[in-house]
């Protein structure tokens, strides 16, 4: 990623598991890193996988609620706000 600097954002999409490899060459390579997840079951479950492995490797990053349905609904943003996980204010509806 030498050539990394000369950008202001890189985005990078990948797989929706990442291997640990993976996202320690991520995290070495940006400022943050974004995790979007809708707030459905599923894939709520397979997303706390990589808090947990992010947490060994260090770097920051927030999670960004896609496909979020419309207010009053909470739905996956309190579940995640409980573990303690960074959830990004705003999302994507």
């Amino acid at each position: 990623m030498k050539h990394a600097r000369q950008f202001e954002y890189i985005v990078i999409d990948t797989g929706p598991r990442s291997s640990v490899d993976e996202l320690r060459d991520l995290v070495g390579g940006c400022d943050l890193l974004v995790l979007p997840i809708s707030p459905e079951t599923m894939s709520l479950d397979a997303l706390l996988q990589t808090p947990e492995a992010l947490h060994g490797i260090g770097g920051t990053y927030r999670i960004l609620l896609t496909l979020v349905p419309p207010s009053p609904s909470r739905e996956g943003r309190t579940l995640l706000e409980t573990d303690g996980l960074p959830v990004m204010r705003s999302s994507i509806r």
